[in-house]
């Protein structure tokens, strides 16, 4: 995952909005065979930023069940309540109750969201989701009762209706409850705000048709949907029997039963059950139950799994237990109401048996335009307004204008006509801007970020009759630095190319349903890579371009329309097993043991079992997880606060205890005789960590943050009898250097790149950084004295490097971006055999790096846990063999390196981490003394230097602009056996491992291909480069480029937005399996296109 430069620490909100959509960084981005849900530990509760309380509507007034009659007879406009389902930029506090089953409460509303994934029909462009979505809002208003119970509705299918009123205005419901009212003007309407979409009628039925993805749904003149079609015309149908009931739902990919879905319903009329029957007579169901008011009581899984409800006089959910299978009790979540059908609690038991004792956040509205909000920690026999708690003011729209924490400190939001984000004030004060210049307002076309850095985007596309929404799908784009880049579409809407500002072009042809025919990368004319698909429309083949090593993959499909096996290029195949809720059970390789999974009630991975052993894994009823355990002995332990902070973690070295503040940020973490210490500014980034020893302290890094949450100074000192020393000390500046002047901080001057460097440790020295038009780096001078130039081919391949001007390295490349240079080989599948400083690789089906040699022909090895390089288990060398043990997930979605063994006096180095998985240093224990050492990073989250717990320096190491160490100063077991090394990836000798894949910075490059593929993107295209060959302003912590990056390379202007180095703090998210490596394509560049076999991800700007 591509992330942008480093902010430090502690809570993390997005400071930036890039085009199009208001990006996040991604954590573990993955592509799943077609409709599976991978392995992954639940998410914990989470409370995003803004959005506002609704009117409930007349509680006396409801319609009763789905009307067939006219859309002209119905009584109207029927009152609707604001904020109702997952509306655009609203503010949810969000908790994932099982993998299939996620709670929002709406901070601006009030509103309840409950939403269920029972079943997905795969489609071309986009996946069906049928469920249940439940809105509290909904109880006593004039929407009509769904075909689920009160307050009940479909995801899909009959219950997304538009309902007229007399006066001729048209109320859309759509999917999960979002409700919007479009206006009469003229002869046609105006669009409700909820909605970029326009609604068009001819008399006999009605066109809703999307903006951002060129969907188009079609009603029939009682506002029934009748069915939706892709940009492509790929069809979703809806069938309906005589009494207007849904009774098939039928999606566009895989074999006829595979989309299809049949509904079946109860003598009370209400929807009973979804099933699927597929070839060989497979069945699966989900079943729906009620009580006899028609309280919807329970869904059932496909895998017997139940979900159950209880409601109070008012038909409001007050109680769900969700993860029940047989007499297990699974986990309770209790909800308490105002009188407006607000939430004013929600209660996350511990115990099952005991439902009122738990995690309960807290809401009160003590008007129309604020909400308090009161976390788990705070004491529940006090009122709201009496402890530590959130304000938030909040607009007409419901969506939240100002926010003040616990501490006081301040954010403000501010929304167009169009409930876009047009601004965001920190709590620094830093202030970032969108603008809508294009449609009406309705498109944004340039943003700007609090330190001056811009990006934009033009629309120049004329509708058309084929593709009615071009003018809201961008022609070009220009980055923070002034780079051009262009884009063209082909008739129906789907990105044909992108241009980047070195003329760079990468093209993507497509078949007539909208699937991708083929794909070209820069410099490859009609060298194409193509792809091949069964009479189903299922992805069966990637043929890559000709002149390379790579090898056609295969894909093949069970009854359900997932991927069944998967065939790399060299002929080495995996075979996939599945239960009923799509989730992998085994994975069988042709040349390795199996690798089985087996889940919880919430669907959580309790047990991986492996050819090097069996792991459990421990949750605790809030799916949090609680434990690891290899075999029956030992194990990794933690304890967490009602919030879901990380309060104890206990292995083999003891516990270490961690305490937060009133805003949930981690102060001080305990561990032995060490403690370390944080600080954060107005906006919760981290700005300082300090490390004392039995009281005296002995290490401290203080960081300076611009206004744009980047690191302009990072400054690490110890202290060593009480006389402190510098250690590093440089600043950074993102203005182009003029002459000898101090760094810019005119707005006009940001080009959101590091333009230059001083390290004020090494006599003031300047380091200028220089970048092509493609924003990668050709120069960076003064590097411990030397000077380093970097050319690049078309698809941005490095093809020489310079050092002082004397080439160190010339490298030649084939159409598949692999090395051909002497020396360099790669297999069927792209791994690399041999080259650089190691060689004679050997990989498994898993695509797992097993074995190599040194130059000097000293043999290496790997091994590792599960079904990925993410977990190394053991690595052998000459010197030691090392032995990894893993906890838990870091804010990138990974588990992370918990300690390993080290020759020598320690024997085991224990790594000391934040509550999100960010490093800080690591202890050893020699008899009964633990020693420890302090992590000293540069501003790229590199380790730089180690200081001992004494305050003397361990030693330090000094990179080479791509990561590799060029001077290592100390000979000690803990500085060449250190495992954290550049940009926080895993050391080992000369190369680096970062998520997924082995990194070599000798090349600069992967040694692996991304398991992602990013098409119509010069940026990101390339399978090997890494870090968009641009390793000192962006990282790449998981090895899979990010969803993010592939709508625009708006460079470090976004920077807040996408994300930074490794030692961010956004929320920890769970690292669910990927079949990437198996099944990775995703369809780059802006403007939709296709997904096939869960292969191709879209990317929409």
């Amino acid at each position: 995952m591509l992330k942008f430069l480093p902010k430090v620490g502690g809570r993390r909100r997005a400071t930036g909005v890039a085009l199009g959509v208001l990006l996040a960084s991604t954590s573990g981005v993955v592509v799943a065979p077609a409709h599976a849900a991978p392995p992954q530990k639940a998410a914990q509760p989470t409370q995003a930023p803004p959005a506002q309380p609704a009117s409930p509507g007349s509680p006396d007034k409801r319609v009763l069940g789905p009307s067939n009659a006219p859309v002209s007879q119905l009584a109207g406009p029927i009152s609707v309540p604001l904020g109702t389902g997952p509306v655009r930029n609203g503010t949810f506090s969000t908790f994932q109750l099982t993998d299939r089953l996620t709670a929002q409460v709406n901070t601006g509303s009030g509103n309840l969201l409950i939403r269920s994934t029972d079943l997905v029909l795969p489609g071309i462009a986009d996946s069906l989701v049928l469920g249940a979505a439940y809105n509290s809002l909904l109880t006593g208003s004039e929407v009509p009762t769904g075909s689920l119970g009160y307050s009940w509705r479909t995801r899909a299918g009959v219950d997304v209706r538009l309902i007229k009123a007399d006066d001729n205005s048209v109320t859309y419901v759509a999917a999960d409850g979002v409700i919007g009212r479009f206006t009469p003007s003229g002869s046609g309407y105006t669009a409700a705000k909820e909605f970029k979409a326009t609604l068009t009628t001819d008399g006999t039925g009605w066109k809703v048709v999307e903006h951002d993805s060129g969907r188009k749904l079609f009603f029939t003149s009682a506002g029934q949907l009748d069915r939706s079609q892709d940009r492509n015309d790929g069809v979703t149908d809806y069938s309906y029997d005589s009494s207007g009931r849904l009774t098939t739902l039928t999606s566009n990919r895989g074999a006829t039963g595979v989309r299809t879905a049949k509904v079946l319903y109860g003598s009370n009329g209400y929807l009973s059950a979804i099933e699927q029957t597929v070839a060989g007579g497979q069945y699966r169901s989900v079943k729906y139950s009620y009580a006899s008011n028609g309280n919807l009581t329970q869904i059932r899984s496909a895998t017997g799994t139940d979900t159950r409800f209880e409601y109070d006089s008012s038909r409001r959910v007050t109680m769900i237990s969700g993860g029940i299978q047989g007499s297990a009790l699974g986990n309770a979540t209790t909800i308490t109401y105002d009188a407006a059908h607000r939430v004013t609690s929600l209660t996350r038991a511990f115990q099952p048996e005991n439902p009122t004792a738990g995690a309960t956040t807290r809401w009160a509205y003590p008007s129309a335009t604020q909400t308090l909000v009161a976390d788990a920690n705070t004491n529940q026999s006090q009122p709201v307004t009496s402890v530590p708690r959130s304000t938030y003011t909040v607009n007409a729209d419901k969506r939240v204008t100002s926010l003040v924490d616990p501490d006081g400190k301040v954010r403000n939001f501010s929304y167009t006509p169009n409930l876009d984000l047009a601004s965001t004030q920190s709590g620094t004060g830093a202030t970032t801007t969108i603008s809508y210049g294009a449609n009406g307002g309705q498109s944004p076309t340039q943003v700007v970020t609090p330190t001056g850095a811009k990006a934009s985007l033009a629309y120049v596309n004329v509708a058309t009759p084929t593709n009615p929404t071009a003018n809201f799908q961008p022609s070009s784009g220009s980055d923070s630095q002034g780079n051009s880049t262009s884009y063209t579409y082909n008739g129906a809407g789907n990105q044909l190319s992108t241009t980047d500002a070195l003329a760079a072009v990468a093209m993507v042809e497509y078949n007539t349903d909208g699937t991708i025919a083929s794909s070209t990368d820069p410099g490859n004319g009609t060298n194409r890579t193509t792809y091949q698909y069964d009479a189903n429309k299922q992805l069966t083949s990637i043929t890559p371009p000709t002149g390379t090593t790579l090898g056609a993959r295969q894909f093949s499909y069970d009854e359900f329309g997932r991927v069944r096996t998967a065939t790399d290029g060299t002929g080495r195949t995996q075979e996939y097993e599945y239960d009923l809720d799509d989730r992998v059970t085994r994975i069988k390789y042709s040349d390795i043991p199996d690798v089985a999974y087996e889940y919880d009630g919430g669907g959580n991975v309790y047990a991986r079992i492996d050819g090097n052993a069996y792991q459990n894994f421990f949750y605790d009823r809030l799916n949090r997880l609680t434990g690891r355990r290899t075999g029956s002995v030992g194990g990794l332990w933690y304890v967490y606060d009602p919030v879901g902070n990380l309060i104890e973690q206990q292995d083999e070295r003891g516990s270490s205890y961690y305490t937060y503040n009133a805003r949930n940020l981690l102060t001080k973490l305990v561990a032995a005789n060490g403690t370390y210490t944080f600080g954060y500014d107005d906006e919760g980034q981290r700005t300082s960590t300090r490390l004392a020893v039995s009281s005296v302290t002995v290490a401290e890094t203080v960081n300076t943050l611009d206004q744009s949450g980047r690191i302009s100074r990072t400054t690490s000192k110890r202290w060593q009898g009480g006389t402190a020393s510098t250690v590093f000390d440089v600043s950074y500046c993102y203005a182009k250097r003029v002459g000898t002047s101090a760094c810019s901080t005119v707005k006009a001057d940001d080009t959101g790149l590091r333009q230059w460097q001083t390290d004020h440790h090494r006599a003031g020295a300047v380091s200028l950084y220089t970048y092509d038009k493609g924003n990668r780096l050709t120069k960076a001078t003064d590097i411990d004295g030397k000077t380093y130039d970097y050319a690049y081919d078309s698809n941005g391949n490095r093809t020489s490097e310079k050092v002082n001007g004397v080439t160190r390295q010339t490298l030649t490349y084939n159409a598949g971006n692999q090395i051909t240079s002497s020396g360099y080989s790669h297999d069927g599948a792209g791994n690399q055999l041999g080259g650089s400083a190691l060689r004679d690789f050997e990989y498994n089906s898993a695509g797992q790096l097993m074995r190599g040699f040194t130059a000097g022909g000293a043999e290496l090895g790997w091994a590792y846990n599960g079904a990925d390089q993410i977990e190394l288990g053991w690595k052998g060398t000459p010197r030691f063999e090392y032995e990894y043990s893993f906890g838990r997930n870091d804010q990138n979605g990974q588990s992370v390196v918990q300690s390993y063994t080290v020759p020598g006096t320690y024997g085991r180095h224990f790594v000391e981490r934040d509550q999100l998985g960010t490093p800080v240093g690591f202890r050893g224990k020699t008899g009964s003394t633990f020693h420890h050492y302090f992590y000293v990073f540069d501003g790229l989250g590199s380790v730089v230097a180690l200081i001992k717990y004494d305050g003397s320096l361990s030693g330090s190491y000094t990179y080479d602009p791509y990561g590799k160490v060029v001077k290592t100063v100390g000979s000690s077991n803990e500085i060449i056996d250190n495992a954290i090394g550049f940009a926080s990836g895993t050391r080992h000798d000369d190369l680096t491992k970062f998520g997924r894949r082995w990194y070599d910075p000798n090349t600069g490059r992967f040694t692996q291909q991304d398991s992602l593929s990013f098409l119509a993107n010069p940026a990101i295209g390339n399978r090997y480069a890494y870090a968009a060959s641009n390793p000192v302003n962006y990282v790449d912590p998981t090895g899979l480029a990010p969803s993010a990056a592939c709508l625009l390379a708006l460079g470090a202007s976004v920077a807040g937005a996408l994300g930074t180095a490794a030692a961010v703090a956004t929320a920890a998210a769970a690292a669910p399996l990927t079949l990437g490596a198996s099944l990775g394509v995703a369809a780059a560049g802006v403007g939709a296109l296709t997904a096939s076999a869960g292969a191709i991800v879209a990317c929409k700007a």
